[in-house]
């Protein structure tokens, strides 16, 4: 006995069945990488952490120090309207508030240094545009913030 046996419970599975097809496919939500580095120049710079392995050149010519490291990150999901992450780091910490605008993230960006900002700025960020963000001089190098939708 099949049990498809009644035209009624056929029709009820097929009609289950083509309804979840047409159901609309959820877009997976971005992930929004953020990284707090420290650039310098090294007579014999050390590897860069793998989170810049794909941009660590293009990190060295706009910036022209060649060793960086990787001093706090952040991964987020950007799941909400509002995105709200902080990073600390050693005396400086950096607060990043999210607000999606169309296909994009408009990001707010303050970076303080122990309690006083020393950076604020608003930029928008797009899928496969990372942005990278020269901060404030600190000892022989720069800080360097990095934005990149994964």
């Amino acid at each position: 006995m099949s049990l498809f046996h009644t035209p009624r419970l056929f029709l009820s599975f097929l009609f289950f069945f083509v309804g979840m097809a047409v159901l609309p496919v959820q877009a997976a939500n971005d992930v929004v990488w953020s990284g707090l580095i420290y650039a310098s120049n090294a007579k014999i710079p050390a590897p860069p952490p793998v989170e810049l392995t794909g941009f660590s050149r293009k990190l060295q010519h706009i910036f022209g120090y060649n060793q960086f490291q990787l001093l706090s990150q952040h991964r987020e999901v950007m799941d909400n309207q509002y995105e709200h992450w902080l990073l600390p780091g050693a005396g400086f910490s950096l607060l990043v508030d999210s607000k999606k605008a169309g296909g994009n993230h408009l990001i707010t960006l303050q970076m303080y240094q122990e309690k006083r900002m020393v950076v604020r700025t608003i930029v928008q960020l797009a899928r496969q545009s990372p942005i990278f963000l020269k901060g404030p001089l600190s000892g022989d190098g720069q800080l360097i913030i990095v934005l990149v939708v994964e």
